[in-house]
């Protein structure tokens, strides 16, 4: 089984779903089991998914998955900002976590096609 533990974009998704998960533990009640529930979600399969790809000999399916799922919690995260339920700072700082994430992904997209 390979290792997957010592990957940065593995860390740094670990990390950042901690991060969302403390967010949304201060989310209203409403959005709490809908829209946080769908962060939360996306934020576990990015995890879920990086895992797979690490397994895998053929890492571009999971890779582009990671990648999709990034571009969901970027929509939830703007939605989660423009509902007023997260400030704009915390906006800011989960864009540029993920941000750092979907450039892991993509390097290792990259190395994977060649």
């Amino acid at each position: 089984m390979a290792q997957y533990q010592h990957l940065l974009i593995y860390k740094a998704s670990y990390d950042a779903f901690f991060r969302l998960v403390n967010m949304i533990n201060h989310f209203p009640r409403e959005y709490k089991y809908s829209l946080g529930e769908r962060i939360q979600n996306a934020a576990i399969e990015v995890i879920v998914l990086i895992y797979k790809a690490n397994s895998s000999v053929d890492k571009s399916v999971q890779i582009g998955k990671i990648i999709e799922n990034i571009q969901l919690i970027y929509l939830f995260l703007r939605l989660s900002k423009d509902l007023k339920i997260i400030s704009i700072d915390k906006y800011a700082e989960l864009i540029e976590i993920f941000d750092g994430i979907s450039k892991q992904a993509y390097g290792w997209q990259k190395i994977n096609n060649n």
